[in-house]
């Protein structure tokens, strides 16, 4: 493969690296989100608790009622958000997986074409060595018959 195939290689590769991650900070900001949204939920559960009617206070069995069936949503709301973080984790934990496959990648074809370069270079430093012990040779043998 020559250097221009590789480096072409490496350039879709860091195209596809730099897709996981905008990929990644897209995930990352949709479990932020879901974070902030758990985060006011509990918010609101505390508010709701506070403003529960104190004993002995006169309540109907009704708002009791309403009150105990509010909660319980809540609460479910609570475990659903719940549910929903644990979700954007592994989507984030998955997507970070993906990223890294693709950063190793990148990683690699960079040294390769590093070592291809070397190799490169020490082949045109050999072939210019022989190109001057042939061209001493010459001199030396017309300089013997000259």
């Amino acid at each position: 493969m020559q250097l221009k195939s590789l480096q072409q290689v490496l350039l879709q590769a860091e195209e596809l690296e730099a897709a996981e991650v905008r990929k990644l900070a897209g995930m990352q900001a949709m479990l932020e989100q879901e974070r902030q949204q758990r985060i006011n939920l509990a918010k609101h559960q505390q508010a709701y608790h506070q403003q529960a009617p104190a004993v002995g206070q006169q309540t109907t069995v009704g708002y009791l009622d309403e009150y105990s069936a509010f909660l319980q949503k809540l609460r479910e709301a609570l475990q659903q958000q719940d549910a929903r973080i644990q979700y954007f984790v592994d989507q984030v934990e998955i997507q970070r997986q993906r990223w890294h496959v693709a950063h190793v990648r990148v990683e690699s074809l960079q040294m390769l074409i590093t070592r291809y370069e070397k190799e490169q270079i020490r082949k045109e430093l050999k072939r210019e060595q022989n190109l001057l012990d042939e061209f001493n040779q010459r001199r030396d043998r017309q300089d013997r018959h000259g």
